[in-house]
């Protein structure tokens, strides 16, 4: 066994991939996010995506590689501004509301492919950009940060995880036993072995969701954690009433990381 003394003795590398195959936050099918897609669509508005932009220096680049592009909120920001954006996504009804969103514009590709599968063929773009799509599951991390570094000329910003898929509050509230992703700070620490040094911003959302009957609640909390048993319904089933009761917010704005990387 390796003794551990110094920082460079610690395999980050190793520690994330162990804690991403063991982690209950899975990435969604492709039938998953099919089904998602009609009603993810409703978001494009959102302020996080001009937050995002803000960030990014698009004076200096020519085309955009979106991984994960979804139905195309940050896509279309990039186009309006005449950038080529390339699209990629594994998700059927993901891509086509992709297609519909963007047909007025002519310097756009949609490409149909998982982060595991060959993008040998796919486009090498100035920037990528992986908005809150940094989801795998038969890869390592340094395999996907290697892909992603392989198709870009300049920089790569992506947006992580801090703290969990679902407010810490409602997780201790119904006893839900669970491994989280890795943190954010971990995927630095990956990036600072791999000899890339990162930096770091953070994005605060804004709440998103409206105002929920409880059948939408728990939904929206499967669709995060997954399915729950019935002791953790009845639980969860408190915890609304008690937030509708204070009339307090269901739930917190999500806080994203900000990463970023010259190539």
């Amino acid at each position: 066994m390796q003794t551990i003394k110094y920082f460079k003795d610690i395999d980050f590398i190793k520690i994330f991939d162990i804690q991403h195959k063991e982690t209950i936050f899975k990435p969604k099918s492709k039938e998953d996010w099919d089904n998602k897609a009609k009603s993810f669509n409703q978001f494009q508005s959102s302020l996080y995506y001009y937050k995002f932009l803000s960030k990014i220096n698009i004076n200096e680049i020519e085309s955009v590689f979106d991984v994960g592009c979804g139905n195309g909120n940050l896509a279309l920001k990039f186009l309006e501004k005449g950038k080529k954006v390339v699209g990629l996504d594994y998700s059927d009804g993901m891509l086509k509301i992709f297609k519909e969103n963007t047909k007025n514009y002519k310097n756009v590709k949609a490409i149909k492919k998982a982060w595991e599968e060959d993008w040998s063929d796919v486009d090498i773009c100035d920037i990528a950009v992986v908005s809150k799509s940094f989801e795998f599951e038969n890869l390592s991390v340094r395999d996907a940060i290697e892909k992603l570094n392989a198709h870009v000329k300049k920089r790569v910003y992506l947006t992580y995880y801090v703290g969990n898929y679902l407010d810490d509050e409602i997780i201790d509230f119904i006893g839900k036993e669970i491994v989280n992703r890795p943190e954010y700070i971990l995927l630095l620490d990956v990036l600072y072995q791999m000899g890339i040094k990162a930096k770091l911003d953070f994005i605060m959302e804004e709440g998103i969701v409206g105002d929920l009957n409880f059948e939408e609640f728990l939904q929206f909390v499967e669709w995060k954690i997954g399915e729950l048993n019935s002791r953790e319904i009845e639980k969860l089933k408190k915890y609304y009433h008690l937030k509708k009761s204070k009339d307090k917010p269901l739930f917190k704005p999500m806080k994203w990381a900000f990463i970023s990387w010259e190539k």
